[in-house]
């Protein structure tokens, strides 16, 4: 994978308390995926692509997320309880639908504070810290 230019990519990593990990959410900024940005289309198995304004995960593209995350649950037969998903308290993150969605999956959302993910974001602290 490449984009042209040093624009950010945000890569939304999921792994569960016990290790297990969920295809990755790839999101790029820009108003629509470009074919130049895939070489060889060699990017991780299963990983879903999508653009933002500002490569943020919002809105759309978070509700997207949630409904694969659950999708990847039930295809592991893991949905004998109510999964906890962690995440960072960004507004964009907040909204009336992700809560609704939420609510009927039966995903308990655990927002993390904001402002705070260098310290409490999990897989910053613990897996992708500074290189």
């Amino acid at each position: 994978m490449r984009a042209n230019s040093r624009e950010n990519t945000t890569v939304v990593a999921t792994i569960s308390a016990d290790g297990h990990t969920w295809a990755p959410t790839i999101i790029f900024k820009g108003q629509r995926l470009q074919a130049d940005w895939f070489v060889e289309r060699n990017g991780p198995e299963g990983a879903r692509y999508a653009c933002t304004k500002f490569s943020f995960m919002q809105g759309d593209v978070f509700i997207a997320y949630l409904k694969e995350f659950h999708k990847q649950l039930g295809d592991r037969m893991l949905l004998d309880g109510n999964p906890t998903y962690s995440y960072d308290g960004h507004a964009s993150h907040v909204s009336v639908e992700v809560i609704r969605l939420a609510m009927n999956l039966k995903i308990i959302l655990s927002q993390l504070p904001s402002h705070t993910s260098h310290i409490t974001q999990p897989l910053d602290v613990a897996a992708f810290g500074r290189f």
